[in-house]
């Protein structure tokens, strides 16, 4: 799959009512863990779609910065969450924005320390597993770029051994080994469906990895 084709598939899946991965509420996974995004006020949502996270992040106090390819997507979650808008082009990428949240419309492989700065955290739930295995590893480098200094990445994936398709594409502590092979990377957490998640397929645990 190219990359032109790869946008082509998210913003047919965009045209749909409804999105398997937009999960309309706080992710479990953040608000069990809000504590580690302390003391790191900017803090960037690759792919972040209408996730209500954003909003969840920006009322604790953070710098909030989405970055999503479908622009009604990105309008969507402002509509969604009853937020006024502004918009504004930074060269040549749309912003929205309310107050200390805003989405950048673009390409997640086009976005750029210089021009948007770093940031102290970068929040994945639903973006690493978006993207097939050429595009994960473009995109783990830009990831690292756009981070700052002893900053740390937030990132959810999800292992099932029956699953080799996607999106999403299923990966264990190796694939996100492969994505940042010098960073010290820790599993914090770990979700049992068949306890915790039951309306989920059985064999699909999911992990949450510290990155920093």
């Amino acid at each position: 799959m190219t990359r032109t084709t790869e946008q082509e598939f998210w913003h047919q899946i965009w045209t749909q009512e409804s999105q398997g991965f937009h999960e309309g509420k706080t992710n479990f996974f953040l608000a069990k863990h809000i504590e580690r995004f302390a003391q790191r006020p900017r803090v960037l949502a690759p792919l972040c779609g209408r996730a209500h996270d954003l909003r969840f992040l920006a009322d604790r106090g953070h710098d909030v910065t989405g970055i999503e390819l479908v622009e009604s997507a990105a309008r969507g979650f402002f509509e969604e969450q009853g937020l006024a808008v502004t918009e504004r082009y930074q060269n040549n990428t749309l912003v929205l924005e309310s107050g200390s949240l805003r989405i950048l419309v673009s390409d997640v492989l086009d976005v750029s320390p210089e021009e948007f700065g770093t940031y102290d955290a970068i929040y994945d739930r639903a973006a690493a597993v978006a993207l097939p295995l050429p595009t994960r590893l473009q995109y783990a480098q830009v990831m690292q770029n756009l981070l700052a200094p002893n900053g740390a990445i937030f990132l959810v994936t999800f292992v099932d051994p029956t699953r080799d398709h996607g999106p999403p594409f299923a990966f264990d502590e190796d694939g996100v080994r492969a994505m940042y092979p010098n960073a010290d990377i820790t599993c914090i957490d770990v979700l049992d469906p068949q306890k915790e998640m039951p309306h989920l397929p059985p064999a699909m645990t999911q992990k949450v990895f510290w990155i920093r």
